[in-house]
């Protein structure tokens, strides 16, 4: 949502952050749009998440008879006795390996000549690329952090047990080190039953317990169960009440967000200390294009959110307002809330970069944006509104999809399409309204539910209409009151 490379002909994929004073560095992987894997990493500065500045290359792939001659994986940067120690990993014969490149000033970097500096190894974990269903041998995705008690750094993993059958056996690898040079391998966090792989692990303390999140998607070829089969390519987390061990899946669910099986609308969340407290960090990830033929899957770094740990040990993405609050302007709101002869009002500018907020008293009413004319001059767009599943039923979910109004012997109507994105309300009772806030940059669109996030998704960006109008609505039967509290920002420049 907020930041691509600028040359149209690279793709971001992967990302990691770094704050340093009032200074975000975004480095991420970068490849060819062709490219099935990853050349290059890249790397973009900001201060306030809307205006970015990017930086010439951290490292490309290595040539030759190089250990990194192979496509480069997801990494990220630890400061030590100041130096920055950047982690990335590259495959070679299918076998993936993690090395290093340091710098003093996080511009010129220079790769280590002893790399590479963790290699994956018995007992534990999987060496030989030939048992593992997709014929990789998986050490990849480091996360490194310091652990003052021990006085050693940690890193954790995606790698797979060594016994792994051909369901399940993704694990979160560990390794211990003083040095960042010198690694140690440990027995793994968790081992799944069901993942074949456990993506970009994080570890994190919050509020007394410990976390580890991980990214996953069916594309790995096995139907692993989740809680919300609507939430199922995305992030997620585990939790313990120890760093090294005892981790399992929460009773409430772990979602953290996520898209359809088939949608990869968002990946590898990670998150960052932010404010100091003890209970929010700064969550980040990408925010991936619809997929094309012959090209690679690409993001764009999505707007951030804040990471909270919720009693009982639930962690909650929500809307981060210290953040995103001063990229957005007021603007002027629909001439008046909707009624039972108003199905629709629209915002008097046009929005291709806005956000709207709305509290929602009825089902099938919500906020529609990207509208404009088009088949037979009919008003068509994007559409998030709430829905039950049933009649008198106390479930309700949160849906985008497409919109449009077609005239008919009862006048203008409007028509709702197939949802693209979906998922249940936790804290809905029945009679209760909603407060939503829809945010969006051209295909990027996030949907929050109060403060908290239902959906991050992109939709084909060629498909949508050209004047971007945006507004609140209602289908079905006339409501009196469908929707209140309207008001409208655009994006600043």
């Amino acid at each position: 949502m907020l930041y691509m490379p600028p040359d149209p002909t690279k793709g971001l994929w992967d990302t990691w952050l770094l704050r340093q004073g009032d200074v975000y560095h975004l480095f991420y992987l970068q490849r060819e749009r062709t490219e099935v894997g990853c050349s290059a990493i890249g790397h973009a500065v900001t201060r306030d998440w809307r205006h970015w500045d990017t930086l010439p290359l951290v490292l490309e792939r290595g040539t030759g008879a190089a250990w990194d001659n192979g496509p480069l994986m997801t990494g990220m940067v630890v400061e030590h006795a100041g130096r920055f120690y950047l982690f990335y990993g590259a495959m070679v014969d299918r076998v993936q390996r993690i090395g290093l490149a340091v710098s003093d000033d996080l511009i010129h970097w220079e790769k280590l000549g002893q790399n590479p500096v963790l290699e994956p190894g018995g007992p534990w974990y999987e060496t030989d690329p030939l048992r593992a269903n997709n014929y990789e041998t998986a050490w990849r995705d480091p996360y490194v952090f310091y652990h003052a008690p021990d006085e050693r750094f940690y890193a954790f993993l995606c790698a797979r047990a060594a016994d792994a059958g051909d369901t399940g056996g993704g694990c979160i690898g560990v390794a211990s080190s003083r040095d960042l040079l010198d690694w140690t391998l440990l027995p793994p966090a968790y081992v799944s039953d069901s993942l074949t792989c456990l993506e970009v692990p994080e570890y994190f303390a919050l509020d007394g317990r410990h976390y580890i999140t991980y990214t996953t998607s069916y594309h790995f070829g096995t139907p692993y169960p989740v809680d919300d089969p609507h939430q199922a390519t995305g992030t997620f987390y585990l939790v313990s009440d120890a760093m090294l061990s005892g981790y399992d899946v929460p009773p409430h669910g772990n979602t953290l967000m996520a898209s359809l099986p088939n949608a990869m609308a968002n990946y590898v969340g990670r998150s960052i200390n932010h404010d100091g407290t003890a209970t929010r960090r700064l969550f980040y990830y990408q925010n991936v294009l619809p997929h094309q033929l012959g090209y690679s899957h690409i993001g764009s770094v999505a707007a951030p959110k804040a990471l909270r740990a919720l009693p009982g040990g639930r962690l909650q993405v929500g809307y981060a307002a210290d953040l995103l609050d001063p990229l957005f302007e007021d603007v002027a709101a629909p001439p008046a809330d909707l009624g039972l002869d108003t199905l629709i009002a629209l915002a008097g500018d046009t929005l291709a970069e806005g956000q709207i907020e709305a509290t929602i008293h009825a089902p099938y009413a919500g906020i529609c944006l990207h509208m404009g004319p088009q088949r037979e001059g009919m008003l068509e767009g994007l559409a998030v509104w709430t829905a039950p599943d049933r009649s008198g039923g106390t479930r309700r979910w949160v849906m985008l999809g497409t919109i449009h109004f077609s005239d008919g012997p009862g006048g203008l109507r409007p028509a709702l399409g197939s949802p693209v994105a979906l998922r249940e309300l936790d804290a809905f009772r029945a009679g209760e309204a909603v407060r939503l806030r829809v945010m969006w940059r051209g295909p990027f669109i996030d949907v929050y539910a109060g403060d908290a996030l239902c959906l991050s998704h992109t939709v084909e960006p060629n498909g949508l209409p050209s004047e971007h109008l945006a507004g609140v609505f209602y289908a079905g039967v006339p409501k009196a009151s469908p929707a209140t509290g309207v008001a409208v920002r655009r994006m600043k420049p």
